[in-house]
């Protein structure tokens, strides 16, 4: 299979690693608008570094595109286009989106935009046991997710970083980024609003604090807080049941229930492997090959792939709701 991976950033790079750990035989190919990123590729990986990559579109079996979020539809539209299945990292810009998702559904192109938490095994784990019902009611959740900015790409200035610009700010990224997840397992959100702003001493022209309240269409209500202000980078969430409560934070590798029949706590500890070298966060590689592996699966055996097109929009029009109140 020919797979070509644009973008050899940070993301490309891990993309391509996985490939690679799922299936050695795979003929990857790698582009990247600066040359010396082309280099690196095609030193670490051995990858078919290609200078332009309209060249070799045709010749794909699918396309993996981790740009910087501006960049998505442009390269996007091709494949959809040419009806090439591709893989499209983590969206924040909406303009556009609603063309690609007609041509997408016109020529019938496989599009899996990236839900990388749902394969989190914490996030697995929270989802079985809401659709289980064990938590009874479900009354109301708090969630913040924080990491210092500087902290994401620690070798280079945020300046020259997509995450320093107020479109793509590493901020606004992560709200749909945890929207995903959050509405996978518990429905469509009926409201949002909130407030956003520039708090902290990092010099960039971004909104670095969002506080989100979001009501759902369940009645369950949600305080969702995402920051890139937090030094100790942080993901703790607790969902409020009227028979059992659950807490799940990031860095311990388990989830926890309180039973209030019982009054006591359960332990229920998740498998989940380290972070790749490289990365200062305990973010499992194995959920962004579980994600691959669910593309490739799309691709080869027609799974479905748990996110499209259309979710993806239409998380992104509820962050747009909730700025537009602020």
């Amino acid at each position: 299979m020919n797979i070509l991976v644009i973008g050899l950033g940070s993301m490309g790079k891990r993309r391509i690693r996985n490939l690679q750990y799922i299936n050695a035989a795979y003929s990857i190919y790698g582009y990247d608008i600066k040359a010396e990123r082309r280099r690196e590729a095609k030193a670490l990986f051995s990858v078919h570094a290609c200078d332009d990559w309209s060249q070799v579109l045709p010749r794909m079996d699918a396309v993996i595109i981790s740009t910087p979020p501006d960049q998505h539809i442009k390269y996007a539209m091709p494949c959809a286009r040419n009806n090439i299945p591709f893989f499209i990292e983590a969206s924040v810009i909406s303009k556009g989106m609603n063309d690609l998702i007609k041509l997408v559904k016109n020529n019938n192109t496989l599009a899996a935009p990236s839900c990388t938490m749902l394969f989190h095994p914490a996030v697995e784990k929270i989802y079985e046991i809401v659709v289980s019902g064990q938590l009874g009611n479900l009354c109301s959740f708090t969630y913040h997710s924080g990491q210092y900015l500087p902290d994401w790409h620690p070798w280079e200035d945020i300046g020259d970083f997509y995450v320093s610009k107020r479109e793509t700010s590493g901020c606004r990224e992560i709200v749909p980024f945890e929207l995903t997840w959050l509405t996978h397992i518990f429905g469509s959100i009926a409201d949002i609003k909130g407030y956003k702003g520039h708090l902290s001493h990092i010099n960039a022209d971004i909104d670095d604090v969002y506080q989100c309240l979001v009501r759902f269409n369940s009645g369950l209500l949600g305080h969702l807080l995402v920051d890139v202000v937090t030094r100790d980078a942080v993901r703790s969430f607790r969902l409020v049941g009227d028979m059992v409560t659950l807490e799940w934070n990031w860095n311990e590798d388990c989830l926890k229930l309180y039973l209030a029949s019982e009054k006591k706590w359960k332990i229920i500890p998740y498998y989940a492997l380290e972070a790749a070298k490289g990365y200062n966060l305990k973010i499992t590689e194995e959920m962004y090959i579980k994600e691959l592996r669910a593309f490739l699966d799309a691709l080869e055996n027609k799974s479905p792939f748990p996110n499209t097109l259309d979710r993806d929009y239409q998380v992104l029009k509820w962050l747009e709701q909730m700025e537009a109140g602020c």
